[in-house]
């Protein structure tokens, strides 16, 4: 059985390592070179936003099926995937628009 304490010095160990505790579940996903600021600490956090970007539009994808499907009649399942489509979109709008910060403040910009 695993305890606490081989989970406290499984946390010690990956510290040790230099990993990154709070991004290990993450996947860097790749940018585009409009995105891209040439300060690997940016770029890090762009492709963090970038993976969140490509997980809620396969979410509004299957939104989008559940709404064109022919066979989905129930108003309250209509309802959901409804809102969760535009909640999504919501989402994706917002991190399209935070990834545009960085390079933006690189750059000097006085309006973001």
């Amino acid at each position: 059985m695993f305890d606490r304490q081989e989970y406290i010095d499984g946390l010690s160990e990956q510290k040790k390592n230099g990993k990154d505790l709070q991004f290990t579940a993450l996947t860097q996903a790749s940018l585009s070179a409009q995105t891209m600021t040439a300060d690997p600490n940016w770029d890090r956090y762009l492709s963090y936003l970038q993976e969140s970007i490509n997980e809620r539009q396969k979410e509004a994808e299957g939104y989008r099926e559940i709404l064109a499907s022919p066979t989905v009649v129930n108003y309250e399942e209509l309802l959901k995937a409804k809102i969760g489509l535009l909640t999504t979109i919501a989402s994706i709008v917002a991190w399209d628009w935070a990834m545009s910060i960085p390079k933006k403040l690189k750059e000097g910009a006085d309006q973001l």
